[in-house]
């Protein structure tokens, strides 16, 4: 599992979101794009998932959404740590791959999945079916989800990092 796109936004600027953010810690992004204060890089093309793709339909036209060309995914990212834009969208782990992990920040949209599952694909046929039996077994016995986690969490800040690890103890302990 990993994390659902967001809001990414300069940690200087932290208190122009305040308004915005909700008791459970998620943004109101509607409401900001409502307020008509702020403009959001996105890129051309991309799809964001959920809300965020239906906020984007309904305020791109409003001059909220500043839209990138999809050949350079990090110029959003520059936008937002030059002052060109207030923030943009994108995924957590984004922010330190690109190297931006000590000016951008991150936050959960809200009414966003708190997370994204990742699967294999398989036919539904008995060789499908055999093959994620297998792959569901090399996963449990190599430790490799917990691997995986490792590695994904790397890339994480040190707030999302235990905010991811108590996702996946949650998720999995209800399995």
């Amino acid at each position: 599992m990993v994390f659902p796109n967001g809001f990414i936004y300069r940690k200087s600027d932290r208190q122009k979101y305040i308004p915005f953010i909700l008791e459970d810690g998620t943004l109101d992004l509607a409401a900001l794009c409502r307020s008509g204060q702020f403009c959001i890089g996105i890129n051309s093309g991309r799809s964001y998932h959920g809300i965020l793709d239906d906020i984007i339909t309904k305020y791109r036209k409003k001059n909220v959404f500043f839209v990138r060309s999809a050949i350079d995914h990090i110029g959003a990212f520059k936008m937002v740590a030059n002052k060109r834009v207030d923030a943009a969208l994108g995924f957590p782990v984004e922010i330190k791959f690109y190297g931006f992990d000590r000016d951008l920040g991150f936050l959960h949209v809200s009414k966003m999945n708190s997370f994204t599952p990742v699967f294999f694909g398989a036919p539904k046929n008995t060789f499908g079916v055999e093959l994620v039996e297998m792959l569901n077994r090399i996963l449990d016995e190599k430790k490799i989800r917990d691997q995986f986690a490792q590695y994904y969490m790397y890339w994480l800040d040190e707030e999302m990092k235990s905010d991811y690890e108590q996702l996946r103890q949650n998720y999995y302990k209800n399995r």
